[in-house]
């Protein structure tokens, strides 16, 4: 983006986005940022635009904040791009790590889409005959926000209760199958992104279930030994997902 060819419309819109995002910290906020550079690679060159050509401006925002979600958000869009070329296929080595993963992992995989079915459906009836029957005022009425109607949690349970109404139980289990297949997926390719960054390229993956866990081994010759791990989490809020550990 060249800056120097900015309207003056334009300017505004940005410096007010990014003196919004320093005073709130708010998500939605940030995206105003985004936007109004023309894209997440573009933050950091309009922040050394105007220190050089807004120097009182650039004075009042806190750029410590505006520069750490930067890095983040770089960081965590690269992940993503990594996660899905692994997932698309990848090098042949991640191709090879991905099969081995999959092929070890069947029966968890089949245990945990179905508990995640289980939930859904759970949730769907439970929330219903909950809330099923609320008028807004009633909603106002349990999650008030002074004149300004719903707080935002009440308003998130709000609109997933509309949705559990919208949708019929068998639609919500196949939607609820495809969410966990490409959960799972996805799990087993940052764990494969991970080996990456260790340095393994061609390692011997052996899998094997302990109790409702997975605990995998990672070999390969001119490499120590790493051993993966998963810990899963549920509850009344919360869909049954699981992350690994490497040790």
């Amino acid at each position: 983006m060249n800056f120097d060819s900015l309207t003056p419309r334009d300017l505004v819109w940005i410096k007010e986005a990014f003196r919004t995002y320093s005073r709130f910290e708010n998500r939605s906020y940030w995206n105003n940022i985004v936007k109004s550079v023309g894209g997440l690679e573009n933050v950091l060159p309009a922040k050394d635009w105007l220190e050089k050509n807004d120097p009182e401006f650039y004075r009042s925002i806190r750029w410590n904040v505006i520069s750490g979600t930067a890095s983040r958000a770089i960081d965590a869009a690269r992940k993503k791009a990594a996660i899905s070329h692994i997932k698309s296929g990848g090098s042949e080595n991640e191709k090879s790590l991905m099969q081995q993963l999959r092929e070890q992992t069947l029966e968890f995989k089949k245990e945990f889409i179905e508990k995640r079915v289980l939930w859904e459906l759970d949730r769907q009836v439970f929330l219903i005959k909950r809330y099923g029957n609320f008028r807004y005022e009633d909603w106002v009425g349990m999650f008030p926000r002074g004149n300004m109607g719903l707080t935002q949690d009440g308003q998130r349970l709000r609109d997933e209760v509309d949705t559990y109404k919208r949708i019929p139980p068998q639609k919500l289990k196949e939607k609820a199958e495809k969410e966990a297949v490409e959960y799972f997926d996805t799990a087993l390719a940052q764990l494969v992104n991970r080996l990456n960054k260790k340095g393994f390229t061609n390692p011997e993956v052996h899998v094997k279930t302990v109790n409702v866990s997975l605990e995998a081994t990672i070999r390969q010759a001119d490499m120590k030994t790493v051993y993966a791990r998963t810990i899963i989490a549920s509850g009344p809020i919360q869909r049954p997902h699981y992350r690994f550990i490497i040790t």
